[in-house]
């Protein structure tokens, strides 16, 4: 699985997204979650361009029948790349405030929000996403992070 990820992530292994969009998917059927309220996101790629965590995304939305809503986060500011920070500390520091939400009324319609990153380590950038989400996009609802 980690060769998979790393595949994808680093080397753009385009027969790995299907693999690992299908695991989470599996995963995530075992939940009881009405499909008509769930808004799958990831998070957003530093640079422009070549969105692969949002191509794994949208196959899991296709497959549990949830609303994609790939603009949903935004960085606020450029931030170093998590995995060139060798702390915790660092990791932490990095991403506070990193995010900002595109706006309450994309989540209007959704009791759950699922967010999709491609590495979880330590769990700042996944955090600091549902924080953004929950705090500065006044989300009341469900808030679950799948890496």
């Amino acid at each position: 699985l980690k060769g998979a990820i790393y595949g994808y992530k680093f080397y753009g292994e385009a027969s790995k997204r299907r693999l690992l969009a299908d695991l989470l998917a599996e995963r995530w059927q075992r939940c009881d979650v009405a499909p008509s309220k769930l808004l799958v996101t990831a998070i957003p790629p530093h640079e422009r361009g070549d969105h692969r965590l949002g191509r794994i995304a949208h196959r899991f939305a296709w497959q549990v029948e949830a609303r994609l809503d790939l603009d949903l986060l935004a960085w606020r500011a450029p931030t170093a790349k998590q995995h060139a920070l060798q702390s915790r500390h660092a990791r932490l520091a990095n991403v506070r405030g990193a995010f900002v939400p595109a706006g309450t009324h994309r989540l209007a319609d959704a009791d759950t929000v699922v967010v999709l990153d491609d590495l979880l380590t330590t769990g700042a950038t996944m955090r600091e996403a549902l924080r953004a989400i929950r705090v500065e996009g006044r989300f009341g609802g469900r808030l679950v992070g799948l890496a």
